[in-house]
């Protein structure tokens, strides 16, 4: 498990947010939510498209699932 803070629960306590209340946003059990936050599980597809949506790409689904969307690049300036 890595050391540094997985990128959903920085968006969630940056907005105050529960695990429940963003668990009900994104269609999923607050166990998943938690499981996701402490590296515990990767989430399914369809929950990677809904986190990249929720989070306006804070949490992209290429971060999240590369293997299902393809890898995150960045756009050369």
């Amino acid at each position: 498990m890595p050391e540094t803070i997985h990128p959903l629960r920085e968006w969630r306590e940056a907005r105050g947010l529960t695990q429940a209340q963003l668990a009900k946003m994104l269609g999923c059990s607050q166990m998943m939510v938690s499981k996701i936050e402490a590296w515990e599980r990767r989430p399914g597809g369809e929950l990677a498209r809904v986190m990249d949506e929720v989070t306006d790409g804070y949490v992209s689904r290429r971060w999240s699932r590369p293997d299902i969307f393809g890898p995150l690049t960045l756009k050369a300036s």
